[in-house]
């Protein structure tokens, strides 16, 4: 676990280790993964933020958001702080959704971890259910603001070249949503040592 501050101020993000990008859909290999103690989410391309019960969205690099870009994310702050059960966490680890305005619409938040309090002690598989009162739903392509959890995927070489297909296919029919793949260690603690790895694609060079 990272050191942290009693407030919560200073808690440092999970810093997933990359495993670097995919050139083609060849170069997906999962081997390494026992699919039993391993889980897949996608990686999409936002505003890293941590969220609390109370005060301003900080940033990855423990800023608070600027109010013009706050704004726009005013009312899916409220909404996710009603749905998070405060008792076990102290931070909500959260994807601002601002850069992909034809994928979904600005003030989109799409939350997939928690930090601090007693969550610490907890696994990833028991936090990605504990730190809900209220469980949304996956992210899917929506006309409206949504506070929702990510996508979630097993580890399965040939699924995951399908869902590879599907965000290739959703990018180019919208807004670079997705940009990979992020495998979590279902066993961790948030923030420990080799327990998140990010895989990206370099879209331009993959032919589907």
């Amino acid at each position: 676990m990272q050191a942290h501050l009693s407030n919560g101020i200073n808690m440092s993000f999970a810093k997933p280790i990359s495993l670097g990008y995919l050139h083609c859909l060849g170069d997906l290999d999962v081997s390494v993964f026992n699919p039993t103690r391993w889980v897949v989410q996608a990686k999409y391309n936002g505003w890293r933020t941590k969220v609390g019960q109370t005060g301003l969205p900080i940033s990855k690099n423990n800023n608070a958001l600027a109010p013009h870009h706050r704004d726009a994310f005013e009312f899916q702050v409220a909404e996710l702080r009603r749905v998070i059960n405060w008792e076990f966490c102290d931070y909500v680890d959260c994807e601002f959704m601002c850069l992909t305005p034809l994928s979904c619409p600005v003030g989109t938040i799409i939350a997939y971890d928690c930090m601090g309090g007693e969550s610490e002690s907890f696994s990833q598989a028991d936090r990605s259910d504990f730190m809900w009162s209220q469980r949304p739903c996956e992210f899917e392509k929506t006309g409206i603001k949504v506070v929702c959890s990510p996508e979630e995927y097993d580890v399965d070489h040939y699924k995951l070249i399908n869902e590879l297909e599907r965000m290739l296919k959703f990018n180019d029919e919208h807004d670079l949503l997705y940009e990979g793949f992020v495998f979590k260690k279902l066993t961790a603690l948030y923030g420990q040592n080799r327990a998140w790895y990010k895989l990206r694609f370099q879209e331009q060079l993959i032919n589907i």
